[in-house]
């Protein structure tokens, strides 16, 4: 009997259509996920976070090399200061002399304590004996010891110059930060004063961070990182210099005009909101 072709059975096509054999070599191996269209490929864009690494690190490179290159360039009246209160100070801490640690008003803790770092224990040590007024040039090696200190400045102000950039960045954008980065970096008079160990790079650079931190708090919606990072850079401005008392005046005022301005825009009121930092 012939079954007319409104009779017949219709026949899914994929229900006979035949797989071919697995392959032996594939046999346990686990197949990865096509790959989607949105998904990132190998060898496509250099993540973000290494282009932000790699200007960074070229901001530091770039303002530790001349810094490096003029260290033995020229002397200064107030360094010899510095470097026999530095040799009282080293000695204060080994003997375990607290009240000994004091050796001026400015405080210029962070000055000793750099100056310290550079040159080590035993060359500090090793000016003790010479520290009077007319006596503190003649130390042997007193110019190698000189430099050996201002080596922990030119670190020390390049990578405050890195971290300025940083938190430019976080407040205007990368390429206000980059420019920021270098200009600092090249500034010729914050460049000579980077090589000097005394008290004024030190006050600068603590002051700076301190300040771009709490703007990025208070006005850039920054978390609770940047207002630690802010107390404790004030900390340190205030072991290095008296001016660093301008801080709990300015701060308070960032702060407080940042309340006020969210608290008028929240009631619609006409506000300097349009004058408030662009969040990145």
């Amino acid at each position: 009997m012939t079954l007319s072709p409104v009779e017949r059975v219709d026949v899914d096509s994929r229900a006979t259509t035949v797989e071919p054999p697995p392959d032996p070599r594939q046999v346990g191996a686990v197949r990865e996920p096509p790959l989607q269209s949105g998904a990132p490929k190998v060898g496509g864009k250099v993540p973000g976070r290494v282009l932000v690494s790699v200007g960074l690190v070229a901001i530091f490179l770039m303002s530790l090399y001349p810094r490096l290159v003029g260290l033995g360039g020229y002397l200064t009246t107030d360094e010899g200061n510095w470097m026999g209160r530095t040799a009282l100070f080293t000695r204060a801490l080994l003997d375990g002399d607290p009240a000994g640690t004091y050796q001026s008003g400015h405080p210029g803790v962070m000055t000793m304590w750099a100056s310290l770092i550079g040159m080590g224990p035993e060359r500090s040590l090793g000016l003790v004996e010479y520290v009077r007024p007319d006596g503190l040039e003649k130390a042997p090696d007193y110019l190698d010891t000189l430099r050996q200190a201002r080596r922990s400045f030119a670190v020390l102000t390049s990578l405050a110059v890195v971290a300025v950039a940083m938190l430019t960045w976080r407040l205007f954008g990368a390429g206000p930060g980059l420019l920021t980065g270098v200009l600092l970096g090249l500034e010729p008079f914050f460049l000579a004063h980077s090589v000097v160990a005394h008290v004024d790079s030190n006050v600068t650079a603590w002051m700076t961070i301190s300040l771009l931190a709490a703007l990025v708090y208070f006005w850039a919606n920054g978390g609770r990182a940047y207002l630690a990072l802010s107390g404790a850079a004030a900390g340190l401005a205030f072991l290095s210099k008296a001016p660093s008392a301008f801080l709990p005046l300015f701060v308070p005022m960032v702060a407080v005009t940042a309340v006020l301005c969210r608290q008028m825009s929240l009631r619609g009121k006409p506000s300097p909101s349009e004058a408030r930092l662009p969040q990145p």
